[in-house]
């Protein structure tokens, strides 16, 4: 089973729900110490937590991940704007150089090939 399929099952067997966690107080707490930062990257965005714990700091996110979890139906009308999910492998995005103010790649880099 290939590392898409075991996050898929993760994500949707065993009883995760999206939208009901935040990030971990010294996770916001980092990030919060990057802000202000207009355009965000949010490389392997998973549950989308830290893209919607930034939308909410007004920041515009481009959250990606390799398993669609239809985040965008799940969001607060308020912040739905701000974020653009998008569904690609990290190594498969082809990120605009020079637009982003934050690039965070949270608990990604230990899965890359």
């Amino acid at each position: 089973m290939n590392q898409q399929k075991n996050w898929e099952t993760a994500y949707f067997n065993e009883g995760f729900e999206v939208l009901d966690k935040e990030p971990p107080l010294v996770e916001k707490e980092l990030i919060s110490s990057m802000l202000p930062a207009e355009q965000v990257l949010d490389m392997g965005c998973g549950s989308g937590r830290t893209s919607i714990f930034l939308a909410e700091k007004g920041c515009k996110i481009d959250a990606v991940d390799f398993v669609d979890l239809h985040l965008t139906n799940k969001l607060p009308t308020e912040i739905k704007p701000l974020i653009n999910f998008s569904l690609y492998s990290a190594t498969d995005f082809n990120y605009k150089p020079n637009h982003y103010d934050l690039i965070l790649l949270m608990r990604l880099i230990m899965y890359l090939p």
